[in-house]
């Protein structure tokens, strides 16, 4: 018992009264009651509900630490962003039904290409340099910064490609990423196809 209240970071509340316990004390209580037994398998539902930013992070420290022993979690949750950071693979529920699963990258296959976006001064000779590279299918500027499509997917290579041309021409780089689609436009997306366009 001392372990699991631990491990959840309830130690120092054990004095305190159930019914003074906060939503987000209750949900690390819960996850804790799951833990009593020693599963090798949890399922939990919205574990993250009610918690602080710095709960939110325990929290997904905990699941992480739970995976790494060799438990498998399963959790629902409509925090996108914290089940891209936590999860290896991902179920996308539509009115009870499994209507996608795989790994974030699996799931974002179907849409756009990853492209890269770019911050340079002076931007006119930004856009002739890249506009003129190897492997640089298009060029948009696009509120300020600069939208690359590469002729193959882009990846870490073709970041530092692009950023080396740029330096070497003259250019002062001050941001080069990689713009991944994340897990909720995937979401958007399979909902959308699953629903059709005048979902709600």
């Amino acid at each position: 018992m001392d372990i699991v209240i631990s491990t959840v970071g309830l130690a120092p509340h054990r004095a305190v009264s159930f019914r003074k316990y906060s939503l987000g004390m209750k949900q690390r209580l819960g996850v804790a009651a799951a833990l009593l037994g020693d599963p090798s398998l949890l399922v939990l539902d919205e574990p993250a509900n009610g918690l602080d930013p710095a709960g939110v992070a325990d929290m997904r420290r905990l699941m992480t630490t739970l995976r790494n022993e060799g438990r498998s979690v399963i959790f629902a949750s409509h925090l996108l962003g914290e089940v891209e950071l936590v999860c290896d693979r991902i179920g996308v529920l539509e009115k009870g039904r499994l209507v996608a699963s795989g790994t974030v990258a699996e799931l974002s296959s179907h849409l756009a290409a990853p492209t890269i976006v770019i911050s340079a001064t002076p931007r006119e000779l930004a856009l002739k340099t890249l506009g003129s590279h190897a492997s640089v299918a298009s060029v948009v500027e696009e509120q300020g910064r600069i939208r690359v499509k590469t002729l193959c997917d882009a990846n870490e290579r073709t970041i530092g490609e692009l950023n080396a041309a740029l330096v070497l021409a003259g250019t002062v780089v001050h941001d080069l990423r990689l713009d991944r689609p994340n897990l909720e436009r995937v979401y958007l997306s399979v909902t959308a196809r699953v629903d059709g366009p005048d979902r709600d």
